[in-house]
């Protein structure tokens, strides 16, 4: 190409290269406040509160356990709003688990106000959110031990029959209560029970939510008449902000270092002697870790928790204990002084 071609060329097309720079500054500016925006930090949560029962475990050992996997990098938390509640209902709650005797008002540091029916074909406790019901037991018959997969489907089926759970989990949670004189312990252990439990507890996504006892809840003797069933209002969960999730080596390092909370203890063995409360242990196993979500008492905020479960021993007996941390740095909690 000439002098003069080229010259030709460039006095032509000398718009092109500052169109390529201007489109591409354009571009650029777009992708950064789009980035902007996806990396801002959520907002600050509250630290929830959280029953701790009294007990230090010094170590932890991890003998034949397999740490999890695919753990996310960031999970939601959630916003809570119970679908409806019971003390609008109460005429035909009575109706359903037909309870007739007198209604006696009835006002609990926990469960707030209800409503109590006592009577002939058993009692009715009936809370905004929860309501129990007690059948009269029959005390003849034999007792014929526990089905675990009969009494479960059973206990499916009386929950539908009152139309009050909508989405039934067919994954329910098991435990055994045994007595001894005036005390009790729940275990996974059938031997020597004296009652089967059916926990039917809520999940997000898959992910179990960890509660302070509000949990659906079906309970069976050994004649499998049913005891005891409480119903809690469902949920709804709405997603908020996306949070960081710690891995599971950082969780660890902050439960080794005493940064988890026993959420619960259970023992073969009622008495102070093997009960593990109030107890320094020197060590505890872990036998499973996850990532739930706590529902605490106080509040609608569902927040990611790391759950590890341990066994102990206390007095040559086995204990097993459900300990819980947070999930998200704690950099992202209001108060906090951690970069």
């Amino acid at each position: 190409m000439s002098l003069t071609s080229t010259s030709e060329f460039i006095k032509k097309y000398w718009w092109v290269p500052f169109l390529f720079i201007l489109v591409s500054t354009l571009l650029f500016l777009v992708y950064l406040k789009f980035t902007s925006k996806q990396t801002k930090n959520p907002a600050p949560l509250e630290h929830v509160e959280v029953l701790d029962l009294p007990i230090n475990i010094k170590t932890y050992t991890q003998d034949g356990f397999e740490p999890p996997k695919n753990i996310p990098k960031t999970l939601p938390v959630y916003e809570s709003s119970t679908e409806f509640g019971f003390l609008d209902r109460v005429d035909e709650l009575i109706k359903k688990f037909n309870v007739v005797g007198e209604r006696q008002e009835k006002n609990d540091g926990y469960l707030g106000k209800g409503v109590f029916i006592n009577g002939e074909t058993g009692q009715l406790y009936i809370y905004s959110d929860t309501v129990t019901h007690y059948p009269p037991i029959i005390s003849s018959g034999q007792e014929v031990g526990f089905d675990k997969d009969k009494l479960g489907q059973t206990a499916i089926d009386h929950l539908a029959s009152y139309g009050l759970v909508a989405d039934i989990p067919s994954a329910y949670q098991v435990s055994y209560f045994h007595f001894q004189g005036e005390e009790s312990y729940e275990d996974q252990n059938p031997s020597g029970a004296s009652l089967i439990n059916f926990k039917f507890p809520q999940k997000i996504s898959d992910y179990e939510i960890i509660t302070s006892g509000k949990t659906t809840t079906v309970e069976f003797n050994k004649r499998n008449q049913i005891t005891r069933t409480k119903i809690v209002a469902q949920k709804k969960f709405s997603p908020l902000d996306k949070y960081p999730v710690i891995s599971y080596q950082k969780a660890l390092e902050l439960l080794s270092s005493g940064g988890g909370f026993v959420m619960s203890a259970s023992s073969e063995g009622a008495d102070t002697a093997t009960s593990p409360k109030h107890r320094n242990l020197n060590s505890a196993n872990l036998t499973s870790a996850y990532l739930a979500y706590y529902d605490p008492p106080s509040g609608k905020t569902l927040q990611p928790v790391w759950v590890f479960e341990a066994s102990s021993t206390v007095n040559n007996l086995p204990v097993i204990m459900k300990i819980m941390l947070p999930a998200i740095p704690q950099s992202l909690f209001t108060g906090s002084t951690q970069p």
